[in-house]
């Protein structure tokens, strides 16, 4: 993975946290993502060696927001010039029943989970097909 650039949405906490981990382990270079919890992401920087801080970048990103997401392939590609890899892993849950869920609360998970992966998706896909091989 040395001199590949992989995104993680929701990258700072939970299973996020580990597959951040992991790929910075295995050498890559890291964009993880949060949504609203910057103290979470400013103690998982805390808890990482300066080899691996140094490949990585914690940026604040609502994956289910297209324009944030561009906005961060932009920035991407100026830092590092390529992205290989998408995890799109960020989401949110509702701790109530599926009866007892509102309206307002299903809506809010379908945007984050499903649409996040959706535009994350469609935001990335331009600058990784840049580094596909034919």
């Amino acid at each position: 993975m040395t001199a590949k650039t992989v995104l993680v949405t929701g990258g700072t906490k939970g299973i996020g946290k580990a597959i951040t981990v992991e790929f910075l382990r295995l050498g890559a270079r890291v964009i993880a993502t949060y949504a609203s919890d910057h103290n979470a992401a400013e103690q998982f920087k805390l808890t990482l060696s300066s080899d691996l801080n140094n490949r990585l970048w914690i940026k604040q990103c609502s994956a289910s927001d297209y324009q944030e997401t561009v906005s961060l392939c932009q920035q991407i590609e100026t830092q590092w010039g390529q992205l290989d890899g998408v995890v799109n892993n960020a989401g949110i849950n509702s701790d109530s029943l599926f009866l007892d869920m509102e309206l307002d609360a299903w809506t809010k998970v379908l945007t984050a989970n499903l649409g996040g992966a959706m535009m994350t998706s469609l935001a990335t896909i331009d600058l990784l097909s840049r580094n596909s091989k034919p």
